[in-house]
């Protein structure tokens, strides 16, 4: 449902699985959701992120398709809106991957633009945004949080939920 929303391929069939999904959102009134790539796969009414794809040597036959800013600004927009209406969430904050600094002191160009798009898109539609980057500014030690610079391991999944649980006790006050 997340990776292209609005793309004609598949939006009746997010439409129609977000009619059936009411029940699960009777008392939720707040969406966290990471955006980590612009890199999908589609296949009929199915969205895959390239990344498990090329890791899990899965779909890799399907057309990459590389999201633009206008692809995310429609779709954050159509999210925000149609979970209002559907759902009654009043709170739609998008997290970033983490910004990271590589050895060479320079960021992963991809995903520094990726988080740099989301700022601004998120400003535009009035939408919350979450700096994962900001929960690890103390920590030394990055690599043992996520090895493959990609994935948390346990602590820095505690670190990550940590920072995400006290925004939102913050913005709640």
């Amino acid at each position: 449902m997340f990776g292209d929303i609005c793309h004609p391929i598949v939006i009746a069939d997010s439409f129609k699985y977000c009619q059936i999904q009411n029940a699960i959102f009777d008392h939720v009134d707040t969406v966290v959701l990471e955006i980590t790539t612009r890199k999908i796969r589609i296949n009929n009414n199915l969205i895959y992120n390239n990344f498990y794809c090329e890791r899990d040597k899965y779909r890799t036959d399907l057309p990459l398709y590389t999201l633009t800013d206008d692809d995310i600004a429609a779709d954050l927009n159509y999210i925000k809106h149609f979970t209002k209406i559907f759902w009654g969430i009043r709170r739609l904050i998008v997290i970033s991957h983490i910004d990271l600094l590589l050895d060479d002191s320079n960021y992963i160009k991809s995903r520094h633009e990726l988080k740099l798009s989301l700022q601004r898109i998120c400003r535009d539609l009035n939408i919350e945004f979450i700096d994962m980057t900001e929960a690890f500014t103390e920590v030394q030690y990055f690599k043992k949080l996520a090895p493959d610079c990609k994935h948390f391991s346990e602590e820095g999944r505690t670190i990550a939920f940590k920072f995400i649980n006290d925004y939102l006790k913050q913005k709640i006050q």
